[in-house]
């Protein structure tokens, strides 16, 4: 349990510097010691190992700007990871592929009626669509590091359930189970208000908010709740 233990740690402390990189960066070594808590040592050595891995590089301030030594920023690495986002809706699916920064390389909206289909029909049209954004944005699926999707309903994200949506009739298996298989790509699930409500905390509205709330109005209405920091479930 202590190696385990140790390697949560380490996990935790590297994701409080990627966080902390992309909320703030350009950022100095310093900086990020200041923000996260963590020792100036620590610091220096989680990075290193990050920019070994090319997740995150080094980038030197201006010399006309600055006086005496030239401060080392550290910034993400664009192309580190690839994810793409899907949103279902009651009329439509829309796609995205994203880079590291959360910048939209490609997307895609397929006009649909989903009403009750099966399952496996929502999944063939995910699959479909989520091949030709990944084509348009003229990288291959062993780029891609992750496939999120949101839904609207009853879902229970850790463990990849939807337990009921208006969009489609369960099945045998669920849709994140047939999404995963396809690709062999870590895919996650979420109610569609919620994963709105993560992206304004991550790069909108939300930032450095600790407490507030969402609502969205689409063909239903939604709310997703920020408590604290952390999203509400």
């Amino acid at each position: 349990m202590e190696v385990a233990n140790r390697e949560l740690t380490k996990a935790i402390n590297q994701f409080n510097i990627l966080n902390t990189i992309r909320k703030a960066g350009p950022i100095s070594r310093v900086e990020i010691a200041e923000l996260t808590g963590q020792s100036r040592a620590a610091v220096t050595n989680i990075t290193a190992r990050l920019i070994k891995e090319k997740m995150i590089f080094e980038k030197e301030t201006d010399p006309s700007t600055s006086r005496g030594r030239r401060r080392v920023l550290l910034g993400l690495n664009p192309a580190a990871a690839y994810v793409v986002g899907v949103k279902l809706s009651a009329f439509q699916v829309s796609f995205a592929v994203t880079d590291m920064q959360a910048d939209v390389l490609s997307s895609l909206i397929v006009p649909v009626r989903i009403g009750k289909r099966s399952v496996e029909f929502v999944a063939n049209l995910i699959e479909d669509g989520i091949r030709h954004c990944v084509a348009e944005a003229r990288l291959n699926m062993r780029k891609i590091s992750g496939i999120g999707i949101g839904i609207p309903g009853l879902v229970d994200s850790d463990k990849g359930i939807t337990y009921w949506s208006p969009l489609y009739r369960r099945g045998n298996t669920t849709l994140r189970e047939l999404i995963q298989d396809r690709f062999k790509i870590k895919t996650l699930i979420e109610n569609d208000a919620n994963t709105v409500t993560l992206a304004q905390q991550w790069f909108g509205e939300g930032r450095g908010v600790d407490n507030f709330i969402v609502v969205t109005v689409e063909h239903g209405v939604g709310m997703g709740i920020v408590v604290n920091g952390q999203l509400y479930r």
